[in-house]
């Protein structure tokens, strides 16, 4: 279901928010990760979850 228009322009502010949280988040992930292989495993899972919320958020209805 969009957020506020049916259109994908109204998004992209919330994209590059989104972007801005998730990149150092996920630079700090992979310093951890790459120690370890439940680390990487964890950071798969964890794009894998974003991959499919994006795609349910942003989804045309």
């Amino acid at each position: 279901m969009p957020l506020f228009a049916s259109h994908g322009f109204f998004h992209l502010p919330i994209l590059i928010a989104g972007l801005l949280v998730v990149t150092p988040l996920c630079a700090f992930l992979y310093q951890w990760a790459k120690s370890s292989v439940w680390g990487v495993a964890t950071l798969l899972l964890l794009f894998a979850i974003s991959v499919w919320f994006n795609l349910k958020l942003f989804r045309k209805d």
